[in-house]
C-alpha cells in the first residue's frame, strides 16, 4: 500500500510493504526513485552538511541533474524531515 506524501519540493509515496520512499517529483522534475530509509538519511546528512554552500547538483537516477541552489537545500531538508517523520508516524500506526 502507497501512502502519498506532497512537500513543499519533494513529492511521491511511502510504500509500507518495503519501509521505502518512492520519490515521484523533486523541484519541477519528473522521477520515480526509490529511496531507502538509509538512502534518505544518507542523502539529509550530505545537504546538511553542505547547506550553506551556494550551489549543488543533485543525480537522480544517475542520469537526471538537478540544480539545487541554498534555499533549494533548506527547503529539500524540510521536506526529508517531513518524510523521516511521516514514515516514523505510519510505523507506529500499524505496529511496526
Amino acid at each position: 500500500m502507497k501512502m502519498k506524501w506532497q512537500g513543499e519540493l519533494v513529492s511521491g509515496a511511502y510504500i509500507k510493504e518495503t519501509n521505502q520512499f518512492d520519490m515521484q517529483q523533486i523541484k519541477h522534475f519528473q522521477t520515480n526513485s526509490i529511496l531507502s530509509e538509509d538512502q534518505l538519511i544518507h542523502l539529509n546528512e550530505y545537504l546538511e552538511k553542505h547547506r550553506n554552500d551556494t550551489s549543488h547538483v543533485l543525480t537522480i537516477n544517475e542520469q537526471m541533474l538537478v540544480p539545487l541552489n541554498r534555499m533549494d537545500v533548506h527547503k529539500i531538508l524540510e521536506d526529508f524531515t517531513a518524510i523521516r517523520n511521516f514514515i516514523n508516524q505510519s510505523k507506529d500506526a500499524h505496529g511496526m
